[in-house]
């Protein structure tokens, strides 16, 4: 150490047979300056050798190697279900409620999904079994409904029938009687007489507008309905 050294260099010192790494820098405080010496073992600051290199490469190649393993095996455990999901999740959306939804993983988080996923199932398998029965429900009310309407334009129609022959007839009789008496006997009946008759056979022509009115009535409500009533008018001959 008798030669001088720069600062900041480090130098090979024997120290006690063993060889040693050193350096000097200088510290300066107020007027006075010290010297500053590190040493340290030189094995400390040897570089690696081939033989070095190699084992580390090859513990850098095995890390790799766990690493990729593990990593293919937590993908497997986590990707594979959330596909099985996935497809499970296109099949409920096309309606194709029949099968239950069986995915398991050993993921707490993952059969949760897979559960609610079953769940969802469940509800649309029961509301489209409700609903599958609604419109059963329905179709056979309009069938009865559709019968009873059928029923009711017959009963209509036999109305309509009943009142055009049943309950006209008698009217033209009447009506007519009373026009022949007093076109053939008015001199003879009398004026009080003709009064009388002009009475009935205003009367008559009053219940032939009712049972025109009825009939009108019926037409429409058959119209209305599943089938068409005949709509019989009420005309007198005598008129």
């Amino acid at each position: 150490m008798g030669r001088k050294r720069p600062a900041d260099t480090i130098f090979a010192v024997d120290v006690q047979d063993k060889c040693r790494l050193a350096s000097l820098r200088p510290v300066t405080r107020g007027a006075q300056r010290f010297w500053i010496v590190v040493v340290a073992p030189r094995d400390d600051f040897i570089p690696w050798t081939q033989r070095d290199l190699g084992v580390a490469l090859l513990l850098v190649l095995a890390a790799l190697a766990v690493g990729w393993t593990a990593a293919l095996w937590l993908a497997r455990r986590i990707t594979r279900p959330l596909e099985q999901l996935a497809a499970q999740s296109e099949r409920i959306g096309a309606m194709d409620l029949a099968q239950p939804v069986d995915v398991r993983s050993p993921l707490h988080e993952i059969n949760q999904l897979a559960d609610s996923l079953e769940g969802m199932r469940v509800n649309l398998l029961d509301a489209t079994n409700r609903l599958e029965e609604l419109n059963a429900t329905l179709e056979d009310r309009v069938r009865r409904r559709t019968l009873a309407l059928q029923q009711a334009n017959a009963d209509l129609e036999d109305f309509a029938y009943s009142a055009s022959h049943d309950l006209h007839a008698p009217l033209i009789g009447l009506e007519g009687y009373a026009t022949l008496l007093v076109k053939k006997h008015g001199k003879a009946i009398g004026e009080e007489g003709l009064k009388y008759l002009d009475r009935i056979s205003a009367a008559a022509r009053r219940m032939e507008d009712i049972i025109s009115d009825l009939l009108r009535l019926c037409a429409s409500r058959c119209s209305a309905g599943l089938s068409i009533c005949p709509r019989w008018r009420i005309r007198s001959p005598w008129r």
